[in-house]
């Protein structure tokens, strides 16, 4: 019974486990792992990363492209003392793994001294690396966490302009190739286009009549803008507002006729940004004509009229400001 009794007093006084320092990272495959970056804390410190040295540090680290193809980073480091967020952007991702073990070797040990980090695997490879502010001699005092900051191009309005050729069938008489422009201003994940487009006459023909028909439209353009990396997949919605001018070729009063053009349309593109200022796209739009727009002559009939439904292709090259 007292065997029993003193094996109780010890379970229920027996010290808990000291915390230890721990590391959550994303990357993309080709960039540091988070068992490298705690290697280069290990290095730095000179002895394992969980051993904790002042007070326990929980760090969440990430380092990905942004929609600018700009490499980020973002690490969280928690302490007793409270969190601070970091958004940082570099030209690599293993750039930025080095500089969050620097952080993280400092959070956990502020009286570190760092003038350059070695990786193990290339001792000859040194990044040179600003020496750290010396760690407040009062420890004591905390300071309440700093607000999270986001990177500040992730919120930027650029303006766009395209250049385009598109080809397709169902609005003029036969496939119908044309060409085009668009101003638009994209922020976040949403970008405004106002587009001009003319597609090169096509010729109509019904009983020995005939008659060469040519468009032109205004198209504005609102898309939603799915990404990933550097590819974008713009989803769009707008009108085509216009006009078809058929000219009678060899009909009894060979004249000029216009009829209203307005259709609804729906697209789905793919933009390439391999450069920050340039971009490539291709893509596909269905039209809805509300105005089945059309010609016809006396004594002939319906020359030509607008299908219910039309299509074309499109590609771009897009150049992006500022």
């Amino acid at each position: 019974m007292f065997a029993l009794m003193s094996a109780l007093v010890l379970a229920t006084v027996a010290p808990a486990e000291s915390p230890t320092n721990t590391l959550e990272w994303t990357a993309p495959s080709n960039c540091p792992t988070a068992v490298d970056v705690r290697g280069s804390v290990e290095v730095l410190l000179g002895g394992g990363f969980e051993e904790t040295r002042f007070e326990p540090v929980a760090a969440q680290g990430s380092v990905q492209r942004d929609a600018e193809n700009v490499w980020v980073l973002s690490l969280g480091i928690r302490t007793a003392s409270g969190q601070r967020e970091r958004s940082i952007v570099g030209t690599s991702c293993q750039e930025l793994a080095d500089v969050a073990a620097v952080l993280l070797a400092i959070a956990i040990d502020p009286s570190l001294r760092i003038t350059s980090l070695t990786r193990p695997e290339d001792p000859t490879d040194q990044v040179e690396l600003p020496e750290p502010p010396k760690p407040s001699v009062e420890r004591e005092v905390s300071t309440p966490p700093a607000a999270p900051r986001k990177p500040i191009t992730s919120a930027k309005v650029r303006g766009t302009i395209q250049a385009f050729a598109v080809g397709g069938g169902g609005a003029l008489p036969s496939f119908s190739p044309g060409v085009g422009g668009s101003l638009g201003a994209s922020w976040k994940h949403v970008r405004f286009d106002v587009r001009s487009t003319y597609w090169f006459a096509r010729s109509a023909e019904r009983e020995g009549s005939r008659m060469s028909v040519r468009m032109w439209a205004l198209q504005p353009r609102v898309c939603g803008l799915p990404r990933l990396g550097i590819v974008q997949f713009p989803v769009c919605t707008g009108l085509d507002v216009g006009a078809m001018v058929g000219i009678g070729e060899n009909l009894v009063s060979a004249r000029t006729k216009r009829a209203a053009w307005l259709a609804v349309v729906a697209a789905s593109e793919v933009l390439v940004l391999p450069w920050r200022r340039v971009g490539f796209v291709v893509g596909a739009e269905c039209i809805i004509p509300l105005i089945r727009s059309g010609f016809s002559a006396e004594g002939v009939g319906v020359i030509h009229r607008a299908g219910p439904v039309a299509g074309q292709g499109r590609v771009a090259i897009e150049l992006r400001f500022p």
